[in-house]
Formats: structure tokens, C-alpha cells, sequence
């Protein structure tokens, strides 16, 4: 399935491998778009080790090769970075 700058819903879901439900106190997905600065998507726990966006028209919403990444920090203040993976998203016909 392809991902569009103008879908709203599309479940954007990251497993990170790690139990992630005790002693989160944050889990995103931090999304660097083809140009510009990396930007916080708001993302939950889904199935314990995965972090899940839902993607609005107004997140994800430029075309190209976008780098996605988890991030989670624990109450005792230690902060995890998943590995990098690229996705890419497409332009509508009009």
C-alpha cells in the first residue's frame, strides 16, 4: 500500500522490539521530511512493543523519501532511538 500527502488515517506503526508498556513516560516518532527539520509526530503504544501514528493531511504531507524513527524515554530518564527507515510518500494524481 502507498502512503499519500493527503491520506488522513493511515496507521504509521513502528516496532521497536521493546516491552513499552511500564515505565514510559514518552513515546514518539520523530519524521524528517525530504527537506527541512526532523519534526515530533503524536504517537501512542500499540500491541506493547510498537509505537503507532495516525496520520492526518497535515502530518507526513510532503512528497518524497521521509527518515522515521522511534524515540522512548523511560521515568528513570534513559531515552531510546530505534533505527532509522525510510518511507516514502507519494503526490495524488489531480
Amino acid at each position: 500500500m502507498k502512503v499519500y500527502t493527503t491520506d488522513a488515517g493511515t496507521k504509521i506503526i513502528l516496532d521497536t522490539g521493546e516491552d513499552l508498556t511500564s515505565g514510559v513516560s514518552l513515546v514518539k516518532i520523530v519524521a524528517k521530511p525530504p527537506s527541512g527539520p526532523a519534526v515530533d509526530l503524536t504517537s501512542e503504544v500499540y500491541e506493547t512493543t510498537k509505537i503507532l501514528h495516525e496520520k492526518t493531511a497535515s502530518t507526513l504531507n510532503t512528497a518524497g523519501e521521509w527518515e522515521l524513527q522511534s524515540h522512548v524515554a523511560y521515568t528513570v530518564g534513559d531515552v531510546y532511538r530505534g533505527e532509522v527507515v525510510k518511507l516514502t510518500i507519494h503526490s495524488p494524481l489531480t
